[in-house]
């Protein structure tokens, strides 16, 4: 791993663990005068290709003929990738694909076939099993493979991006890797140096100490190997099988690789979220860990800056596929090795206080505390297990392939695929608070309940508030009624509503501009909150209910109240309806005295809070129609002025 090229310099960050005094972590600190260095490497699965999806929809120029199922090839085949979770939303049709029924022979590494060339234009046209680019206008701006990377790039802050990037080969051998050999980007990867920002606004660390910018080496391209799956059998042929499917062999990833810039569970968990937060945002990967979508590998060490002692040896722990079980992995690891290494301080293996995590050289002997090692992660009793030790790893023999020349990437198209980035969240995040004076709950409420970016023919200001998502869909309401009113009703009441008939906001069938008719009813006073709340889920369930306007929907139930007017000149109550609702509203309160005379006389003797009771029934009787604020100070106005 390349996270584990770390080099010996000086540690930004808090012993005992990295926590501060006042940490909120779930997580017991290392003990004093420890501190962890973490470093992770991930794996994100690329998603297919938006635009080639709506051209094939719309049966444009280059849209694939004949082809079902998603739009998108493999990164050096024109093989469909598979239309599963695994690659986005389109899981319900996994069964539908047979196993190895989405491969070509240079995927099964059949000899003599050599792998396609990538493209940085944006429209291929399959033909005879050979792809070209679609000379036309604009053809540079490519949602492909090399397009998603460079988003992603981009959207980390990469400050080096290659412009001949170059391809290699990586040798070792497995059942799920046919060829031998894996095709990635050892030597000159696609980017390098770039960072994420892990801030305490982001909703995912437990305190503001534990902000840290963690360094991204690298992001390089590279092929996905196939899937195995592993069947016990019994009887006389006792034992198991390991069943291969190529249908995955040759899809695109990315390896985005941190430097080790994390000390703390806690901040890898929240680089883990940062992370598939901005890949979706951006369209390159939905980020589902649970799918294989993106997977982790993370590096782990201790040591003692107090004492000047080196970064310890590290320890890698292999495929962990959520960010709890990544943050509970390293937190049993760190705490492993640091009691291994005290238990030799104490039992008098190494001298004490010496740089006990390294090879030591006592007499003639090498004493080794620690051992370079693979290690795997046991998901029911959260610890970790020794694979393999680094010294039993294959040599990988890097080598330059020779089938595939350099990645070059023109100016022109890195300027469009900057230019044509959306908003990313943590600008979104900083532009909600100022602008909206959002709380830091209610802007993470919107992102997280946006789906991924999709390209369209908008400009990113008309797509950031296009109410295909969240946070488009606050603001186009924030334009129409106030902005409070607007967070209030749409991560509370609207959101409740379409969670329970599994919509997203892509999906509601009630526009800002419906649902702000519905709201400005309400501040006028011509329905109630409760009217307007037992409507809504109504609504998202019967989109057929809106045909029709809102004010005519409830209208023709009888619940509309009339346009409260000024009062007249002459203070009559035949011109001012306003009046003559107080008084009806006053008739009414006066019966239901009345009618609960126990109540009343209780709430004389100063239990005010049964009162509501009788604000229920005025509700109750009304439809809820009637303003209970008001049936509130009515009541209590009439059973004042009764005790005197």
């Amino acid at each position: 791993m390349k996270a584990a090229r770390v080099l010996q310099r000086g540690v930004v960050g808090t012993t005992g663990g990295g926590g501060s005094s006042t940490s909120k972590s779930r997580y017991p600190p290392l003990p004093n005068g420890w501190t962890a260095i973490i470093g992770i490497e991930t794996h994100a699965q690329l998603c297919p290709d938006p635009l080639l999806e709506a051209t094939k929809v719309s049966g444009g120029k280059g849209a694939s003929q004949g082809e079902g199922g998603p739009s998108g090839s493999k990164l050096f085949s024109d093989a469909r990738l598979v239309p599963s979770g695994t690659f986005g939303p389109a899981a319900s049709t996994t069964d539908a694909v047979s196993s190895n029924s989405l491969v070509t022979p240079f995927d099964a590494a059949y000899p003599g076939t050599l792998p396609r060339r990538l493209q940085q234009r944006s429209v291929l046209r399959r033909n005879n099993g050979k792809a070209r680019a679609e000379e036309e206008p604009g053809g540079e701006s490519s949602y492909g493979p090399v397009h998603q990377a460079v988003r992603t790039a981009f959207a980390l802050r990469c400050k080096d991006i290659n412009a001949a990037s170059t391809f290699d080969r990586k040798h070792y051998f497995y059942a799920d890797l046919t060829s031998g050999y894996q095709i990635t980007q050892k030597y000159a990867p696609l980017a390098k140096n770039g960072s994420i920002s892990l801030r305490f606004e982001d909703g995912h660390l437990p305190t503001k100490d534990d902000e840290v910018d963690v360094e991204i080496e690298c992001i390089q391209l590279e092929q996905d190997t196939a899937k195995s799956t592993h069947v016990q059998t019994s009887g006389a042929e006792a034992g198991g099988q390991t069943l291969v499917d190529l249908n995955r062999s040759g899809s695109g990833l990315m390896e985005i690789v941190s430097g080790p810039s994390m000390r703390t569970p806690d901040q890898a968990g929240a680089y883990i979220r940062k992370l598939q937060e901005t890949l979706r945002a951006i369209g390159a990967s939905d980020g589902n860990m649970d799918e294989g979508s993106l997977r982790c590998d993370v590096n782990v060490s201790v040591f003692r800056p107090h004492l000047k002692e080196p970064w310890g040896v590290r320890t890698e722990i292999k495929n962990l596929n959520s960010a709890k079980f990544v943050m509970q992995a390293i937190a049993h690891e760190t705490h492993r090795q640091v009691q291994r290494i005290e238990e030799a301080e104490a039992n008098g293996e190494v001298p004490r206080f010496a740089a006990a995590t390294q090879e030591i050289s006592i007499g003639s002997p090498i004493v080794r505390v620690l051992e370079q090692e693979t290690r795997g992660f046991d998901e029911k009793t959260g610890t970790t297990f020794r694979l393999r030790s680094k010294e039993e790893a294959p040599e990988y023999r890097f080598m330059p392939d020779p089938n595939l020349p350099p990645l070059t990437l023109s100016k022109s198209f890195l300027d469009s695929v900057r230019n044509g980035l959306p908003e990313l969240p943590e600008a979104i995040r900083e532009r909600l608070m100022d602008q909206y004076a959002l709380s830091m709950r209610e802007v993470n409420v919107l992102l997280r309940a946006s789906p991924p970016f999709q390209p369209d023919s908008l400009e990113c200001a008309e797509r950031r508030a296009s109410p295909s998502t969240a946070v488009g869909y606050f603001e186009t309401l924030a334009s129409l009624v106030s902005p409070r009113v607007a967070i209030n009703w749409t991560i509370n009441e609207l959101m409740k509503s379409l969670n329970a008939n599994g919509l997203g906001f892509d999906a509601c069938p009630l526009s800002p501009e419906q649902l702000a008719e519905l709201l400005t009813l309400v501040e006028q006073k011509r329905v109630t909150g409760t009217v307007a709340k037992t409507l809504l889920p109504e609504l998202i369930e019967k989109p057929e209910l809106l045909q029709s306007s809102i004010t005519s929907l409830l209208d023709s139930r009888g619940v509309l109240s009339e346009l409260q007017t000024p009062p007249s000149t002459d203070g009559s109550t035949s011109a001012n309806p306003s009046a003559a609702s107080e008084t009806a509203l006053t008739a009414l309160c006066s019966a239901i005295i009345e009618d609960f005379p126990t109540e009343a006389k209780l709430i004389r003797a100063g239990k005010h809070k049964i009162i509501m009771k009788l604000v229920g029934e005025v509700m109750k009787r009304t439809r809820g129609t009637a303003d209970a604020v008001k049936a509130r100070e009515t009541f209590m106005d009439l059973l004042s002025s009764s005790d005197q």
